[in-house]
């Protein structure tokens, strides 16, 4: 029976694998379901809308998809992390170069992209914190991925319980009268999956951190709630 280190290594070793393949479809799409709601959202926190996001994100996996024949994994130099990220960023500001040469141009180009301070508006529109951006969307993606395999593995209603409880923070009379349970099924559902769902974090972060270690303290202290 393979310990859950060599599982986690082997799963990691055989995405990289199976995308640097453009005809494994399945390996793709295992990808594009890992990552793609991480790339959207840091798109959106640039202030893309909802559909200039996935154009986003859909670039983004083009760009994957073209380097990853290439591709040499080196987690102690570049993990793919860091490298994913890099890339998104690269691809945001394309996308809103395009935008914003496109919006000066219809305007007769009002200060567009003449000048270099224009030019760092567009790498950074709204002043922000972009490792924070990019940790917290990491940190949203593997909890999201996380309630997915919490969702097969435990019945309907106390995966509504525990997500209602914990992940919206209703308080726990609340989720009582909404769910019209009692208030100790509600205490006990809690104390059940609670470890389930520690299991699953564990598992996403193996999933998704290609690549990384496993430190992961705050989602896990996150689980704890339950």
């Amino acid at each position: 029976m393979k310990s859950d280190t060599s599982e986690w290594l082997e799963t990691r070793a055989s995405l990289l694998a199976r995308i640097r393949n453009p005809e494994d479809q399945a390996g793709w799409r295992e990808f594009d379901r890992v990552y793609r709601r991480l790339l959207c959202g840091v798109a959106r926190r640039w202030g893309l809308n909802e559909t200039e996001a996935e154009d986003v994100a859909q670039d983004t996996m083009v760009s994957v998809l073209k380097s990853m024949p290439g591709f040499e994994y080196r987690p102690e130099t570049c993990s793919f992390k860091s490298w994913l990220r890099r890339l998104t960023e690269s691809r945001i500001v394309d996308f809103l170069r395009r935008r914003q040469s496109a919006e000066g141009g219809r305007r007769g180009v009002e200060g567009g992209l003449g000048n270099g301070k224009a030019v760092e508006q567009v790498a950074d529109p709204h002043g922000l914190d972009l490792e924070a951006v990019w940790e917290a969307e990491w940190r949203e993606a593997v909890v999201e991925l996380a309630l997915v395999k919490l969702k097969c593995r435990v019945r309907p209603q106390p995966y509504q319980i525990f997500y209602l409880l914990v992940v919206k923070e209703q308080s726990a009379r609340e989720v009582a009268r909404r769910l019209g349970v009692s208030l100790a099924r509600v205490y006990v559902t809690r104390f059940r999956v609670a470890p389930i769902f520690s299991r699953c974090l564990a598992e996403a972060q193996r999933q998704i951190e290609i690549g990384e270690g496993m430190a992961g303290s705050r989602l896990k202290g996150r689980s704890s709630e339950g």
